[in-house]
């Protein structure tokens, strides 16, 4: 296998053909594991408890392990506040989801709702027994009956 630094265009082998023990830089280490540099330095070497660039450079063996547990662990989700964020931001996407599909309903709003279609609902009522009393005056007792029968109607439906 060749390796190449892109800084001195110098190539790097091993006589067996395998990757280098060390890579003087994170651009090495980079091409050595395959991956970006700024991939392997923002998810991997950033984190608490990266291997770190010693004397000779970074061990590869150790970065690639590194690199092996962090994908593990994201995989099983280690618990980690940041899981538990994406984990909450997640329900919360779910619970729009519901709300908007109509899967689940907010027990506020629907009451909100209800309440303005029982006014509208009283003052067709009520407009209605004005109407009627003006028209058959003889009959308001009766028409005023009628409407208060519907109003309690509506009133006990509430509870």
């Amino acid at each position: 296998m060749i390796f190449q630094d892109n800084k001195s265009e110098k190539k790097i082998t091993t006589k067996d053909k395998t990757p280098p023990r060390y890579a003087k830089t994170q651009q090495i280490l980079a091409d050595i594991l395959g991956m970006d540099r700024s991939v392997l330095s923002g998810q991997y070497l950033s984190l608490d408890g990266s291997p770190k660039k010693g004397k000779a450079g970074y061990n590869v063996k150790h970065c690639e392990e590194w690199i092996k547990t962090c994908k593990e662990s994201r995989l099983q989700g280690d618990g980690s506040l940041k899981d538990e964020k994406l984990l909450r931001e997640i329900e919360m996407l779910d619970i729009k989801i519901k709300q908007i599909t109509g899967e689940l309903v907010d027990h506020k709003e629907t009451r909100l709702e209800y309440l303005r279609k029982l006014n509208r609902y009283r003052s067709i009522i009520d407009s209605w027994a004005s109407h009627q009393t003006a028209k058959y005056p003889s009959l308001a007792v009766e028409i005023d009956q009628v409407r208060n029968e519907l109003i309690e109607q509506m009133a006990s439906d509430e509870t």
